[in-house]
């Protein structure tokens, strides 16, 4: 396997993209085990050629810690688990300040997170404040829930350069959500001016 792990690493670098059966393949490995570590290895090698060996910071924070009513399965915030014990909102004045302090902390990409249904009318407000209040050429990204391209719009105008969304893993099963929804807003974002962020997730014991 080490010997496959090295073949794909130089066909990567190559510029090929691998087959889907040798994805399957890395995909089966034990995470544990001695090519799992390989495959790492490998990884981190192709990442800093690809990069340049640079990297930039990115910096995220939390708007809002609530009960959320969809209960996805793998989220500590469903209001069913009980886990939240108490709600905060943050306030405009102490998010305008963490922006400060990562923008002198020549963060790049600072992320905005909120709950699934914080009112986006009040994000738009808070990121023009953020804007005038906050010079710099840092980047501001938003994980917030479901909106449509006229909203997608409108946050690009505001100052948002990215959204990170994706279709989770189990989408519709362990979650409440309707696929459809969620590629919509996927949708959105790919026809507005604002670049799209995402990840294969959530990833957990569960899955092969």
């Amino acid at each position: 396997m080490k010997e496959k792990i090295h073949k794909w690493k130089e066909e990567i670098l190559a510029g090929r993209k691998l087959e889907r059966e040798a994805v399957l393949e890395l995909l089966a490995l034990d995470p544990e085990s001695e090519e799992c570590k390989a495959l790492g290895h490998a990884a981190g090698e192709v990442a800093k050629i690809v990069s340049g060996n640079r990297a930039y910071l990115w910096g995220a924070m939390g708007i809002d810690y609530k009960t959320c009513p969809m209960n996805c399965d793998f989220c500590s915030l469903g209001e069913k688990w009980g886990i939240v014990q108490q709600e905060k909102e943050f306030s405009m004045e102490e998010i305008i300040e963490n922006v400060r302090w990562y923008a002198k902390n020549k963060v790049r990409w600072i992320v905005l997170r909120t709950t699934e249904f914080y009112s986006l009318d009040q994000l738009e407000e808070l990121i023009g404040r953020i804007r005038n209040a906050v010079p710099g050429a840092y980047e501001i990204g938003l994980n917030v829930g479901e909106f449509d391209e006229k909203k997608a719009v409108k946050l690009y105008e505001r100052g948002v350069q990215f959204i990170y969304h994706s279709l989770r893993l189990g989408e519709g099963k362990d979650t409440l959500f309707d696929p459809q929804v969620r590629k919509n807003t996927l949708n959105a974002v790919k026809n507005s001016p604002l670049k799209l962020v995402f990840l294969v997730e959530p990833i957990g014991v569960e899955h092969t």
